[in-house]
């Protein structure tokens, strides 16, 4: 089952890498097409959308672990017994 899961992570995180280069591209459309039309060096164009993603993926993960942390506190909330710093806890209701 942990397989299974690790699988489907790593292609949850490959289809977020796509993602975003997609967005990022989406989103630079009409200036990728100026630089190409003057003849601009191929690695700078690439380097122009690189060096985008890893600000879009700090801010991403930033979101995603306070929405994380916000969700193990509200099912912390509503079950008796459970923390968020107890990784047992899953296995005791079992």
């Amino acid at each position: 089952m942990a397989n299974l899961a690790a699988g489907f992570d790593i292609l949850a995180m490959a289809l977020a890498a796509i993602g975003l280069y997609g967005v990022s591209v989406t989103r630079r459309t009409r200036e990728i097409g100026i630089r190409m039309v003057l003849r601009s060096n191929a690695a700078s164009t690439v380097w122009l959308v690189a060096k985008e993603a890893p600000r879009l993926v700090a801010i991403s993960c930033a979101a995603g672990m306070r929405l994380a942390l916000a969700g193990g506190r509200l099912i912390t909330a509503q079950l008796f017994g459970a923390s968020i710093l107890d990784p047992m806890s899953a296995l005791r209701s079992e």
